[in-house]
């Protein structure tokens, strides 16, 4: 294992997908297809966020195949004309990790791609989103709608989420 800084870039132009090591935290910037593997050392370390294309970067790694990893919110962002798909957006994507929205808001979202009408899908046993402002106005329809969870799945023998300092 060995700390510092580095930056990683995938790709180039639009489709480029950015990796900045620090000794506390990872940023992801860029769009990231497909799926992210990161050693289990990596893995520990919270992704900070401070852009929507971040967090639409960090839904996209959730929703590819790392369903536990940890956030922390740099920055108020805005949704505002983008289509969301929600952290979480499937059964068999179920978001698992701590979202610390460290006293910033999301705004902006009204546009919600898929079944699950929220910021998060489908959160579930030890998933923890806490300190935390969503704003916007969402057509939630019959089923699965909730504007900042829309279903929590307690499966796992802990069977706990939580919610704390959240609006």
């Amino acid at each position: 294992t060995q700390s510092g800084a580095g930056t990683l870039t995938f790709g180039a132009g639009t489709e480029a997908l950015t990796l900045t090591f620090k000794d506390d935290s990872i940023e992801i910037s860029g769009l990231l297809k497909g799926n992210l593997t990161l050693t289990p050392e990596l893995a520990l370390l919270p992704v900070k966020i401070g852009t929507a294309d971040e967090l639409m970067a960090f839904a996209a790694l959730i929703n590819g195949s790392t369903q536990d990893r940890n956030a922390i919110l740099t920055e108020d962002i805005d949704l505002t004309g983008r289509t969301w798909t929600p952290i979480g957006n499937n059964t068999n994507k179920i978001y698992c990790g701590t979202f610390d929205g460290a006293g910033h808001t999301i705004s902006g979202l009204t546009e919600v791609s898929g079944g699950y009408r929220a910021l998060f899908g489908n959160i579930g046993s030890g998933a923890v989103i806490k300190n935390l402002t969503v704003e916007g106005s969402l057509d939630v329809g019959a089923n699965n709608g909730g504007g900042l969870v829309s279903y929590a799945r307690l499966d796992r023998a802990d069977g706990t989420v939580v919610l704390q300092n959240c609006t």
